[in-house]
């Protein structure tokens, strides 16, 4: 009988990760579409952005919803942490990325779409 038990719950594990990696899997697509585009669109161009904008006033927070609704499109916590340093926002932090990705996740105005990208809750793109 314990045999038996010990096989059910070897296979309900094994369904547990299958599903942890089956979603795990869509994040990646979503992340691999979103760059993809983005580096297929021209409309909005991020130095072009960083070039008319300046942050350094805001809070880390209100610079990123800033910079994303300028930038209208997701992008990802490397070109949002580059586009705020390049913009004037200040931080002490030893790693701002890192820094930078709390704040973004606490936010409720800014939402994750896949692993290290970002968007606007208002587009309501579907992640």
């Amino acid at each position: 009988m314990s045999n038996k038990k010990s096989v059910e719950e070897l296979l309900s594990d094994l369904k547990s990760k299958r599903k942890a990696l089956e979603k795990e899997c869509q994040e990646l697509d979503i992340t691999i579409s979103i760059v993809e585009k983005n580096i297929h669109e021209k409309s909005s161009n991020i130095s072009t952005v960083i070039d008319t904008v300046n942050y350094s006033r805001m809070t880390i927070a209100e610079a990123a919803y800033k910079f994303l609704s300028d930038i209208r499109k997701p992008c990802t916590i490397e070109e949002i942490a580059d586009s705020l340093r390049k913009s004037g926002v200040k931080s002490n932090s030893k790693n701002f990325v890192n820094t930078l990705g709390s704040i973004l996740y606490r936010n409720k105005d800014i939402v994750r779409l896949g692993r290290g990208v970002w968007a606007l809750k208002e587009w309501n793109i579907k992640y």
